[in-house]
């Protein structure tokens, strides 16, 4: 009788274990049939049981003791990046399948707007439930989706500024650039950001253009102003575009763009050391030391002082030439000023214009102007000689009438 037992359960247990079946999955088909990134899209699946353990005349409804869970699943890199799993489930699940007989399922899926043109591997798992539990048996059925379209493709074309020669220390600089988009679907809500590296500003508050909708195959102009600080180096600088946008269905994307611009070299001319000092109703001579810190040579500079009609100070010359300066090199200007009696004394303050003329052997007739400071020192008054000729005078005219005098008595 032991033996029965064992042999039965032998018996029960293998007929568990192969009712499970082997699935083949017998078909595949999309809607849209072409697909383009973008698409939202259904994928219809047919598969049956292959095993020839049960009959195809049963009916799978009344067995309730068994139930067929179906999902889909990404299985490679590029479709977990590029495809959300709308419905991965589909609908309900199915009992069990018998030999021969073959059912269908949808699910449904999204295809990213900047999904690249390409064979995308998915897999379709397979998994039976026995009275309430999970098998440990999974199938797993792949099977590919082309993407034969390309979706919404938006990119920068390459900068164009106004000035075309953009330096160091330019104010409202013109970025003209053209936003295409040349995929096959429409792009809305389209608004495009730019982050500027250091020594670099926008011209106003706000760094963003909302260039609205971008069709397909079309293309949009959008304009940023930014100024240049001086400190600014020359050479090539990376600017970085934030692209967000949405396609028709109200998805929303980001794409990130960096572009070169390029910031040519100019000369930089600083007064580097100022010295000059005087008494009140005398002269004094002022002396500036310049200095070309830039990466061009500055021709023909030119310096000057602008003097405040309030400033108590006169200068017969007011310019000084001090012609060519190479990078690194530096020169001296000299002014004799002039000081007014009523000077006060403390360190006053001058504004210097410089005038340069570009490297004409690099192309560069820009005419520079830089706008500098300059401190002279009033650091006393000077004696008053007109008064002391005065009381030497009148000395003089005492003793000698006190001489008269004495002279006349005798």
């Amino acid at each position: 009788m032991r033996e029965k037992n064992i042999l039965f359960g032998i018996i029960f247990v293998t007929l568990i274990a192969s009712s499970y079946g082997s699935i083949s999955l017998d078909g595949v088909s999309f809607d849209p049939a072409i697909i383009s990134a973008g698409d939202e899209v259904d994928i219809i699946l047919n598969f049956q049981d292959m095993s020839a353990l049960f009959s195809s005349n049963s009916d799978f409804s009344n067995d309730g003791e068994y139930k067929l869970h179906v999902w889909i699943e990404p299985s490679d890199t590029v479709t977990k990046n590029y495809v959300t799993f709308l419905d991965a489930e589909g609908d309900r699940n199915i009992g069990h399948l018998f030999t021969g007989d073959v059912w269908r399922k949808n699910f449904r899926i999204k295809v990213a707007d900047n999904a690249p043109v390409g064979t995308y591997e998915l897999k379709a798992v397979f998994q039976y439930e026995v009275d309430g539990k999970l098998s440990d048996e999974i199938q797993e059925k792949y099977f590919t989706m082309n993407v034969k379209k390309e979706g919404i493709v938006l990119d920068l074309t390459n900068i164009n500024t106004v000035p075309a020669q953009i330096k160091p220390g330019d104010n409202f600089v013109q970025l003209n650039l053209y936003l295409e988009n040349s995929g096959l679907k429409d792009a809305k809500n389209v608004e495009v950001s730019l982050n500027l590296p250091e020594n670099m500003d926008h011209s106003y508050s706000t760094n963003q253009v909302y260039a609205g909708l971008v069709a397909m195959s079309s293309s949009s102009q959008i304009t940023f102003n930014i100024d240049l600080n001086e400190d600014l180096e020359p050479g090539m600088h990376e600017l970085v575009f934030n692209i967000d946008y949405k396609d028709l269905d109200n998805n929303e994307y980001n794409k990130m763009i960096t572009l070169p611009l390029f910031v040519q070299s100019k000369p930089l001319i600083e007064v580097v050391e100022s010295s000059g000092s005087g008494l009140a109703g005398s002269s004094g001579e002022l002396v500036l030391k310049i200095k070309n810190i830039g990466d061009e040579t500055a021709e023909s500079v030119d310096v000057r002082i602008i003097k405040q009609n309030s400033q108590p100070f006169d200068f017969d010359v007011r310019s000084n030439y001090i012609g060519e300066l190479e990078p690194d090199e530096e020169g001296l200007a000299f002014f004799e000023i002039d000081i007014k009696s009523d000077a006060e004394e403390k360190v006053h303050d001058f504004k210097v214009l410089i005038r340069a003329k570009g490297d004409s052997d690099e192309g560069d007739d820009t005419i520079y102007t830089y706008s500098r400071r300059a401190k002279f020192e009033v650091d006393g008054v000077a004696p008053n000689n007109v008064l002391r000729l005065g009381i030497a005078i009148g000395v003089i005219a005492a003793i000698f009438i006190i001489y008269s005098m004495f002279i006349k008595k005798k």
